[in-house]
């Protein structure tokens, strides 16, 4: 049973919406499509207080009917006061609903094939300025929110109560919810004017498979690219190395571990509610490349945090304060990306990272199978268990990325890789192995092209090079046309299409 949100009362009748659903659906002698379409109308109408001309029906979401068998999506809204011909050319938010007994069982098939319609939906090009979407289907329904062509869930499946229920109960319990969904969806976005960026931790359960260079490539890459929100400005990017030990992306960026500053940001966290008060410049370093002219700030690993081990780890492992730093850091930046120590059981700066993120990027090196089950061993047992106690749904899990895959290797090698997965596939339990072909395949490519790569690229392996004989750093090297063509696939995941 997904856990109820909680939230302020808005004032509206939340009795009175029960009981109108409830004669709707005892009344109802249409399909039972039309059933759903009826009952989200009226909580976007009385539950959200949106008007008409705010609503748009079957809203078409593809230039083109080869883009898609359907192509509308069922609902569109917009809290913006306006008129309907706004409405349908600045959606906000799309619903797709579904019939009542369709049910959202997170890992089934259907789940994840509902979920891929709307986020197909959202990512189509008249859909560029949606910023939330919802599957529902009267019982139950999750919010999704897009940031760039990333959208990812920020709640569990939510179950509204029966609606026959007269207790008081349950009615709080409606309101509770519609109030919930009213202030993600409509108040946030339209208080502040922007949603909070996107933070994604870059990890693998073992250590040497790129997960250092790709924070440092995607962090500069990112910075390069205009914010998807504000497109008169570049994303505003900070990188974290939350590898205290290692402390390798710090090296790569030509720079030392601090004396205590992550520990004390984290520490204040623990002390205090966010970090208004907080002068946070002095805490980060700017990491320019001048040739691209672009900048974004860094966290370097922290020697304190270093020398103390995990016994630090401990005292600050409790509510998990590099999530609640991160989400502060959301208030300013787009995307937030960290580095990670190898390792799970016993390394709690690994497991803060990775529960610290809205996004989980993993990264495999080509022809490594220790780090394909490593990665394997986690999305089964380990991701489950933090979900099951944060109702947020974090992270959610990108699919793997294999780092240096050569093309120019014989087709034997690239099937070695393949088959490993499917046998991962094969002894999962059967309720599990959608998740995991998804975490293995990007389902949507073609059928012979579903594995996610980053290509091998000279440049960057010298861009990797601690050695300064080499004379060559990745600041000299980022500005090279192989080192974007490598991350491409993985950048325009994220972003969506580069113009």
């Amino acid at each position: 049973m997904a856990k109820t949100p909680s939230a302020p009362s808005s004032g509206f009748d939340a009795g009175a919406l029960r009981q109108k659903i409830c004669e709707k659906i005892k009344t109802h002698r249409g399909k039972p499509e039309d059933l759903t379409t009826v009952v989200a109308k009226i909580i976007v109408r009385e539950g959200l207080g949106l008007a008409d001309k705010q609503i748009a029906e079957q809203y078409w979401c593809f230039w083109d009917l080869r883009d898609a068998k359907n192509g509308r999506a069922d609902l569109a809204i917009t809290y913006e006061d306006t008129d309907l011909n706004t409405t349908k050319e600045n959606p906000k938010i799309l619903f797709e609903l579904k019939r009542r007994d369709r049910k959202f069982n997170y890992g089934s098939k259907s789940y994840f094939e509902d979920v891929d319609q709307l986020k197909g939906y959202m990512n189509s090009k008249p859909c560029q300025t949606v910023e939330h979407g919802i599957i529902f289907n009267i019982d139950q329904l999750q919010i999704f929110r897009k940031h760039g062509n990333l959208i990812f869930s920020i709640k569990e499946v939510i179950d509204f109560p029966d609606f026959n229920d007269q207790s008081q109960q349950a009615v709080e319990k409606i309101e509770m919810i519609i109030n919930f969904l009213k202030g993600e969806i409509i108040e946030q976005p339209r208080k502040d004017q922007r949603l909070p960026g996107t933070i994604i931790t870059v990890w693998n359960n073992k250590g040497g498979v790129g997960k250092t260079t790709t924070v440092s490539y995607l962090s500069l890459l990112l910075s390069m690219i205009n914010c998807p929100r504000k497109k008169v400005r570049r994303n505003r990017v900070i990188a974290i190395d939350f590898d205290h030990n290692q402390a390798n992306l710090t090296k790569r960026f030509e720079c030392e571990k601090t004396d205590g500053k992550t520990e004390k940001l984290l520490d204040h966290l623990r002390r205090y509610e966010n970090l208004d008060l907080f002068e946070l410049k002095g805490y980060f370093e700017e990491i320019k490349c001048k040739k691209q002219r672009t900048v974004i700030d860094f966290l370097p690993a922290d020697q304190n945090l270093s020398k103390f081990g995990q016994e630090a780890a401990y005292g600050l492992s409790e509510e998990n304060h590099l999530r609640r730093l991160c989400i502060e850091l959301a208030k300013k930046y787009d995307y937030i990306i960290i580095d990670t120590p190898p390792g799970w059981e016993q390394n709690l700066y690994a497991q803060s990272a990775v529960t610290a993120a809205d996004c989980l990027l993993p990264i495999g090196s080509y022809g490594d199978f220790d780090s394909f089950y490593g990665y394997y061993s986690i999305i089964c047992d380990k991701l489950p268990a933090i979900r099951k106690d944060k109702p947020d749904m974090v992270p959610n899990n990108l699919g793997l990325w294999i780092n240096n895959w050569r093309p120019s290797d014989k087709g034997a090698i690239k099937r070695m890789n393949s088959k490993e997965f499917e046998h991962y596939i094969k002894i999962t339990q059967k309720e599990k192995q959608e998740e995991v072909r998804r975490s293995f395949f990007d389902i949507h490519k073609q059928k012979d092209d579903q594995l996610r790569r980053i290509n091998f690229s000279a440049w960057i392996a010298k861009g990797s090079c601690h050695n300064p004989d080499m004379k060559v750093d990745l600041l000299k090297t980022f500005d090279h046309n192989d080192i974007r063509k490598a991350y491409y696939n993985l950048l325009t995941s994220i972003v969506g299409e580069i113009y």
